[in-house]
Parts: C-alpha cells; structure tokens; sequence
C-alpha cells in the first residue's frame, strides 16, 4: 500500500451542472458608480466570470481539489520517506552497534574461536588456569586467573607478528621442570602451518618464537591440534628411572595433508622419530576429528612402572581411546574401548584423568550437535569400567558443536551465547567419584570475567 492511502482525498463531481451567465438585451439598470460597485456589461461579465471562475484554465473547484489532493500526497510521500529514512538509519545503526557490541571487538571471544586451557603453580606456590581463545580481529588472548580470584588477566599472545588463520584450532601446555614452568602455545597460521610460541618462566618473559618445530608441519583446514607435553619429570627423578615416555617430552597430533589426510603424530624433541608414527591400523580416524591428549598417572598395583598418555578422538563416529607404546619406537596401542556412544561429525573433545586410592577416573566429554554435552567417564578402574551419559547437568546451554576444553585440575570451559554475544562459560567438577550420583558432576561457574575492551576489529 502506497503512504498516500492512509489519508483521505478530495474529489470534484465533473458532471454537476454549475451557475452560468446567460446573455440578453435588458441588463439590470446601472446605479451611479459612487452608490454601488460598476457593473459590467453582459459580454464583459461573462468574460470576467469566466476568468474569475477559473484559475489556469481549470474551474476554481477542480483546481484547489487537485492543489489539495496533491498536496496531501507530497506530505503522506515526505512523511513516509522520513520514516522509513528514520527507521532505516535505526536499524542500521543498530546493526552497526550490534556487531561492535556482540562478538566483533578486540579481545572478546569470536563465535567461530577454539579454545584450549592449561594450569599451571605460580613461584609463590598458587595454582592458576590459562584460556586462550581467538577474537574477531583474528588474534589470540590469553585469559589467566589465580583459582581463588574470581577476575581475569587478558593479555595479546600472539605478538610476534605471525598471522593466525580464522578459526584455527589452539593446543596449550605448560612445560614443567623443578626449577621452572614454561608457557607454550601451538596454533595455525594463514597458511596452514603449526607456528609454535612459548614464553620462558611463567610468562615473565614475552612470547616468543620457538627454534622447534614452529612453521614445520602443515596440517589440513579442518583438521583438530593437540599438544602435551611431559608431566612426569619429578616422578622419574623421584624414581631414579629414566623413564621412557618422559624422554619423548612433546607430542603432536593432528591431521596431515602430506600422509593423505590421515591422523599423524609428531615428536618434534626425539630426534630419533620426529615426525614417524600414525596410530595402528583399523582405528580409522573421522575426518576433522578432534583430539585431547591426557596425562595417565601410574598404579604400582596394576603393574605401572611409569606415567604414560592417552589420545582421544573419533573414529567411525565412536570414541576411541588409544595409550602411547613403549617399543622399538613410540606406537600407539588400540584400548577397544566399546561404548554405546555415537559422536557427531564436528563434535569437539576434552578430557581428564586422575587417580585416587590406587584406582582410575577420567572423564571425556563431547559437544553435541543439538547443543548441550555428553560424557564417557571411568569410575574408578578396574572395579569398574567405561560408561557414558548422553548430558550433562548445567551444561544444557553449550552451543551447538562447541570448542571445548579441559584442565586436569578439574575445570571445563566451552562456549555459550546469550542475546548480547558468545561467552567462555566456566564450569568446575564438583565430584572426585561417581559413587554418590552414580555419575561424575559439574557446577556451572558461569561466564569467565575477562576485562570488557571497546575497540573493534
């Protein structure tokens, strides 16, 4: 409907007969000019009336019907242009201020970000946790909290010029010695490229490029990026043994173009094998799987001589669970672990293992494709095994296929979006054991409180 339809309009009746001056011979008798107004003759007042009754050749009636009729059009024409020009500029203001003020700013979590998390003892004895999350700029921050604080330090990682790709998986650890506690971080560069930083002495020194094997292996667009490194350097030490696994020191995992897409694993510090293992036949990795890769501390009672690690991931649409060989070389051996646990195509993983009282739990928990979460978990092997949840209380609100991650000390951390934008939700495990609820349990913590920045991308 035109603007104009919402007002009312004049009409003129064309066909209704108007007064007209008839000619004749006996015109009225004229007055003196001083007593009345002159009148005029016969054919000199039907000239005049004609005139007067027009305006531009149109009768008077017609023609102030159109002059308001046109006039009604011109206002309902400005009045509509100026709404809709308000309404247009609004909502485009509004969009404009919604994109700087939801996801598209400097040091806020993108929607499409990954995330990973570590934790790490400072040097007065406190435990921390790091997040490190991409933003819309394309740059990745990292988030630390002392756990006993409830406020956030942010800081730019990536400020050694490196350009990391949209969207590009994030692996975190933190290198652990006696003496010291470095910070690393393994991502992808535009190029498709694992670019490898680490900042000495629990950030004390700026993040810096690594010598190894930063800008090495290429891994394909899709694919996920995992990274641990050894956990077990005091246990070793404390044993007088030369522990095998801890001489591998790093491990990576991740899909690799030059093996024709397949799961690759790389030991960038072991000479000897660098970049020479896939995982055994007949595992059978979904492409873009994600991985998690966990420290396993050892039970004297079940035979352990020594920590080992364990690699989740999806293969054949189940969760698969393999555990570093020691051999000839580093393998990897199939635990044909068997659950009733179908994971959808993008599905990310995270995952923890811990021991108590000589027995071992673990949970993996995977973001579903409906939102929300499910979890396997291990309450307390060998007594008993592997099962699995298809959800999660109090993480109903994980988006859809969302970035997840996890630190052995117990917290969870994925993604939630609200009306205003996506938010790194925190939550803590609040159980040691299942043998109360039957399950593992999690407290929803709520939204990390990272320092509110204003300047976008």
């Amino acid at each position: 409907m035109s603007h104009q339809d919402n007002y009312s309009t004049l009409e003129v009746d064309t066909s209704a007969e108007l007064p007209q001056v008839k000619p004749t011979d006996n015109p009225p008798q004229a007055l003196p000019k001083d007593a009345l107004p002159e009148v005029a003759a016969p054919s000199e007042a039907k000239s005049r009336s004609a005139e007067a009754a027009t305006i531009c050749g149109l009768r008077k009636a017609i023609f102030w019907a159109s002059v308001i009729t046109a006039a009604l059009v011109v206002i309902g024409i400005s009045v509509g242009v100026g709404v809709g020009v308000s309404v247009t500029r609004h909502r485009n203001s509004n969009a404009g201020n919604n994109s700087i003020t939801q996801d598209n700013i400097s040091g806020r979590p993108a929607p499409f970000s990954r995330i990973s998390a570590s934790n790490y003892t400072d040097k007065q004895g406190l435990e921390h946790v790091h997040v490190y999350f991409q933003d819309s700029c394309l740059n990745i921050w990292m988030a630390d909290r002392e756990v006993r604080k409830d406020e956030w330090d942010l800081s730019p990682v990536n400020t050694t010029g490196m350009a990391p790709r949209k969207g590009t998986p994030i692996a975190a650890f933190d290198s652990v010695d006696r003496m010291n506690t470095d910070f690393h971080l393994d991502f992808s560069s535009s190029n498709n490229k694992i670019r490898n930083i680490w900042a000495a002495d629990r950030g004390s020194s700026a993040w810096e490029i690594a010598s190894a094997p930063d800008d090495t292996w290429e891994i394909t667009e899709n694919s996920g990026l995992a990274a641990y490194d050894t956990q077990c350097y005091t246990y070793c030490e404390d044993q007088n043994e030369a522990c095998f696994n801890c001489t591998i020191i790093t491990i990576y995992v991740f899909q690799s173009p030059v093996r024709d897409n397949q799961t690759a694993v790389a030991y960038p510090y072991n000479n000897a094998v660098y970049f020479g293992t896939y995982l055994p036949d007949g595992v059978g990795p979904d492409d873009g799987t994600s991985y998690a890769l966990v420290p396993i501390q050892p039970i004297a009672t079940l035979g352990d001589k020594e920590p080992n690690v364990a690699l989740y991931l999806s293969a054949q649409g189940r969760l698969s669970e393999l555990f570093f060989a020691k051999n000839n070389r580093p393998q990897w051996k199939d635990s044909n672990l068997n659950l009733n646990m179908s994971i959808p195509t993008g599905s990310q993983i995270a995952a923890m293992s811990y021991t108590q009282n000589s027995l071992r739990y673990g949970q993996v928990i995977l973001t579903k494709e409906d939102g929300g979460v499910m979890m396997a978990y291990l309450d307390g092997f060998p007594a008993n095994d592997w099962t699995s949840v298809t959800s999660v209380d109090g993480m109903e609100n994980v988006i859809a296929l969302s970035p997840i991650t996890a630190t052995q000390s117990g917290q969870v951390y994925a993604l939630e979006r609200d009306e205003d934008r996506v938010h790194i939700v925190e939550f803590n495990r609040t159980s040691v054991t299942g043998m109360l609820t039957g399950m593992p349990t999690f407290e929803r913590l709520g939204p990390i409180k990272i320092p509110e920045s204003t300047t976008p991308c």
